[in-house]
């Protein structure tokens, strides 16, 4: 999905709602009712090394990624999020290695440690009941430095 064409969808009364998340001091990333990445506050580029927000924005679709459905086991999880239940997934290992391939960023820097999160994704709700988000919030747990000089 063309990053425009997000944009568009995204009420401006919403606008307000992404402005309050930027300032948030942890990586948020809210999704489409579809499944698709339609914003990252400024503290999820950081903490993942990302260049910009459009590296993941319309491009990056949650229910549909086999890396984050089959290998780190979310497909349930996913499932029931998106089916309007409020969850958390906790000690959520940080795919760095992952994250560098797919948007060639920096996130190599980071493979020295292991950082592990907790997730918190609920339901923004439309006035009908139906979902207009998914918001995600990543809460960084533990990090473990490596013992291994190279």
């Amino acid at each position: 999905m063309d990053c425009n064409k997000v944009e568009q969808k995204v009420k401006e009364g919403d606008v307000l709602l992404f402005n309050v998340l930027n300032y948030f001091p942890i990586p948020i990333e809210v999704f489409n009712s579809e499944g698709t990445s339609i914003y990252v506050n400024k503290e999820f580029i950081d903490f993942f090394h990302l260049s910009e927000p459009s590296d993941i924005v319309g491009k990056f679709n949650v229910l549909q990624d086999s890396f984050i459905n089959d290998q780190l086991c979310f497909s349930e999880y996913l499932k029931r999020v998106f089916s309007g239940e409020i969850l958390s997934f906790y000690d959520a290992r940080v795919p760095f290695k992952e994250t560098a391939y797919r948007y060639d960023s920096n996130a190599n820097k980071q493979i020295d440690i292991e950082i592990y999160q907790d997730i918190i994704s609920f339901p923004f709700l439309r006035n009908d009941g139906s979902i207009e988000y998914v918001i995600s919030v990543f809460i960084t747990k533990h990090i473990y430095q490596s013992r291994f000089i190279q």
